[in-house]
């Protein structure tokens, strides 16, 4: 793969900036995606689906550190392959850890569809809220898997120094997000559930299109060998565990 920018080169801190700034743009910009949801339901429904998506929310964070914890590996190995210029051990670690962060995504959501009731009454939602809250929570944990590819993907690319096609997806899904929501909401009529759903088909895009251009840039569905790579995912765990709990502490 040729590599036009390389960071450790000439123009360091021009070619810095030029890396950094879609990154705190696209930081800035996914915490658009509560605040949308949040302005949605507050706006064409009422204050109990308001509450209720607010409690739901932040239940939703917890199950959403481990794909942050997975992120950050992802970045931290991608970008030591790209230094060793190996593009066999890159498109085999990209197709690894794209159906790695999947796989987890499912787990991680079936066991939180699950434990939501269990979860719901242990920080004292009110059984008003409880079934709006519900609903929210069992459709967006649905699409987990799809939060998991996506935020995987997009960390290979910010590795890979394409930070501006990861803002842009970022942007991309926040905008179709406030699309989906207003549809789903004001012309669907499907309330909280429709708040959700709205959420889950634009991630659900915004993987696909990650995908596609993972495999323009490495070709990982022509790779050869097994999907799951043991090495690969025993590194992946072994960065990815620790930031984890990081990622715990700061949500709780």
């Amino acid at each position: 793969i040729e590599m036009t920018q390389e960071l450790t080169t000439t123009e360091i801190k021009a070619k810095i900036r030029l890396f950094a700034w879609p990154i705190t743009l696209s930081m800035l910009v996914a915490q658009l995606y509560s605040v949308i949801d949040m302005a949605v339901i507050g706006r064409f429904l009422g204050a109990n689906e308001l509450a209720a998506v607010g409690n739901a929310a932040n239940v939703i964070m917890v199950f959403l550190a481990i794909s942050g914890g997975l992120e950050m590996a992802v970045e931290i190995i991608v970008s030591q392959l790209i230094g060793q210029k190996n593009q066999d051990s890159l498109a085999q670690t990209t197709r690894t850890v794209l159906a790695f962060d999947g796989i987890c995504g499912i787990i991680v959501a079936i066991l939180g569809i699950f434990c939501l009731p269990a979860v719901f009454h242990l920080i004292s939602v009110p059984d008003n809220l409880m079934r709006y809250a519900l609903i929210y929570g069992r459709i967006y944990l649905a699409g987990l898997f799809l939060i998991h590819v996506y935020d995987g993907g997009r960390a290979i690319l910010t590795a890979a120094e394409d930070t501006k096609k990861s803002f842009y997806l970022m942007l991309m899904t926040t905008v179709l997000n406030l699309i989906f929501n207003l549809l789903f909401i004001v012309g669907l009529k499907l309330g909280v559930a429709g708040s959700a759903m709205g959420t889950v088909l634009a991630q659900l895009i915004g993987a696909l299109l990650t995908l596609k251009l993972l495999d323009d840039k490495f070709h990982f569905a022509k790779c050869s060998g097994r999907i799951f790579n043991a090495k690969q995912i025993k590194n992946v765990l072994h960065i990815a565990l620790p930031t984890t709990f990081q990622q715990f502490v700061v949500t709780f």
